[in-house]
């Protein structure tokens, strides 16, 4: 009679462990899959940040150090002094600004270096990249924008300012860096 009765199969361990692994490995697959692609993002989402918090750095220092003060900046620049003493890199620059630096029109003015305006751009470990012309330094960029670091250097003519910017982002825990690297050709060293 045992014949008649359809006896009922149940799964053996080893079956449900083999079946359990694959299982598992079909998954590790899938998440992977899943997560490269989401990797890749955040990583280029957190370089694109880095290196457009480093534009804004450039700009800044080339053509305005500080907000009301458009057109004063590294661009503009009537004279520099980038090398302190006998160094030759340094974590500041001296620049000059002609406010009247005259027009095409005739005749042409030339210029007075007594009324040129004084200003500095440095790095200061506290404060950050911050510029100064009188009175206390002011923050060059937003605190969301961290600079580690700055280093001006000039040809020993006078005509190229080079600076070194290293800019630092963090994204999802992990620190992105950029160095800026900028030369300005000056026109009156």
């Amino acid at each position: 009679m045992r014949s008649l009765c359809k006896r009922r199969r149940q799964f053996t361990l080893a079956e449900v462990m083999i079946a359990f692994s694959l299982g598992t490995m079909a998954m590790a697959v899938v998440m992977t899959l899943f997560l490269l692609p989401l990797r890749t993002w955040y990583t280029t989402t957190a370089e694109w940040m880095v290196d457009s918090q480093a534009r804004i750095v450039r700009e800044k220092m080339l053509h305005q150090i500080r907000p009301g003060h458009a057109g004063i900046g590294l661009r503009s620049a009537s004279r520099t002094r980038a090398k302190p003493g006998n160094s030759s890199v340094s974590e500041w620059v001296d620049f000059a600004v002609d406010p009247n630096p005259g027009t095409a029109s005739i005749p042409i003015t030339t210029d007075n270096e007594k009324d040129d305006e004084s200003w500095r751009i440095q790095w200061n470990k506290g404060l950050g990249l911050v510029s100064k012309d009188t009175g206390q330094p002011q923050p060059m960029v937003p605190d969301s924008i961290v600079v580690n670091n700055v280093a001006f250097t000039q040809t020993t003519d006078g005509r190229i300012l080079t600076s070194i910017v290293a800019i630092q982002s963090r994204f999802r825990g992990t620190a992105y860096t950029r160095n800026v690297v900028t030369n300005v050709y000056l026109i009156n060293p």
